[in-house]
């Protein structure tokens, strides 16, 4: 597998921070039917797991390591700005509207250093969604030790770790989302990380890509179609995710809007629900489901488009050191794991 960047990898995070964003605008819309299409929607989550797994691996299955410093400078550099944008945000559009959400305590602090999972008194405060973050930030802490450990045998360690994560998820008691740790969806950032194992230096066939891709939906359409757990959609997702890495992708998902919105996705996903619980703590929402779907969703990429472009991207180029003829900032450098 080369590295060229594939589009089709961009339109499925426009799908996966979209499906999020209708999952909470159904949620706030009172659960109209058909109810369980748009709570499975809330995949999309492990979905980016999936993605993360598969991207964020690739330098080590390539041979070429990052240097551990600038590896975490620039997940710093993607991740933290836009977090702690949203996160004021959040408090200031909550400000003085007496939402259960709100919090402008010692707690902010626990915010501050991702710690909201852990804290049953900051779960699902704020701006929900970041749960995941916190999940992410672990995620690429542990990710350069776990290249370690698999550096000889990589698919035996990464599959006993894999599968020792959907066990332990499956054999405990199932946390809220929002307070989720590594260990309960490692098995999700796994299966990408089997699969890039699995084509790193491999040519894709045609046929196989679209028989992944199909056999991978059909899993995931079945997962959750009957509540089957986020670990067989995670599955079909790893097939998903290899088929559109290949030169064979489906079409649609490269195209140039969808891939657009997949390049603001992580701002779509952090700017939706502050946006949603001020609309609602103002009575600005609207009646209906698709209206609301519609409006928060408009909001969501135009906050998306303007951090992207005035905030978020200028400082990751910088971090990578990214700069194109006349010293203006060069698309290349973008990295294309989140």
């Amino acid at each position: 597998m080369d590295r060229t960047r594939r589009p089709a990898l961009d339109g499925l995070r426009a799908l996966a921070a979209l499906g999020v964003v209708v999952h909470h605008a159904w949620q706030y819309s009172g659960h109209p039917a058909p109810w369980n299409l748009w709570l499975q929607l809330s995949l999309g989550v492990a979905l980016f797991f999936c993605l993360s797994g598969f991207l964020v691996y690739g330098p080590w299955v390539r041979g070429r390591p990052p240097r551990i410093g600038r590896f975490y400078a620039v997940r710093a550099a993607r991740i933290l700005p836009l977090y702690y944008l949203t996160l004021a945000a959040s408090v200031a559009l909550l400000y003085g509207t007496g939402h259960w959400r709100y919090v402008a305590d010692w707690r902010l602090l626990g915010f501050a250093v991702l710690a909201q999972n852990y804290v049953p008194s900051m779960a699902g405060h704020l701006n929900p969604p970041t749960w995941s973050l916190a999940i992410e930030v672990t995620f690429y802490a542990v990710v350069p030790l776990i290249a370690l450990l698999a550096r000889r045998r990589p698919l035996p360690v990464l599959i006993a770790l894999t599968v020792a994560s959907a066990v332990w998820s499956h054999l405990t008691p199932e946390p809220a989302v929002v307070r989720q740790t590594l260990l309960d969806v490692f098995s999700l950032f796994g299966v990408g990380m089997i699969a890039r194992v699995l084509v790193e230096g491999r040519e894709v066939p045609r046929s196989l890509a679209r028989a992944l891709f199909v056999a991978g939906a059909a899993l995931v359409w079945a997962a959750a179609a009957h509540g089957w757990g986020t670990f067989p959609a995670g599955v079909g997702f790893a097939a998903i995710v290899v088929a559109c890495a290949s030169p064979h992708a489906p079409r649609l998902l490269s195209a140039r809007p969808l891939a657009y919105l997949g390049t603001l996705s992580y701002g779509i996903y952090l700017w939706h629900y502050p946006i949603l619980l001020a609309l609602q703590a103002r009575g600005l929402l609207p009646s209906g489901f698709a209206a609301t779907c519609l409006l928060v969703g408009v909001l969501a990429i135009a906050a998306a488009a303007a951090s992207w472009h005035g905030f978020e991207r200028p400082i990751l180029l910088s971090a990578r050191g990214g700069r194109s003829r006349g010293g203006r900032p060069s698309l290349r450098a973008v990295p294309s794991s989140r």
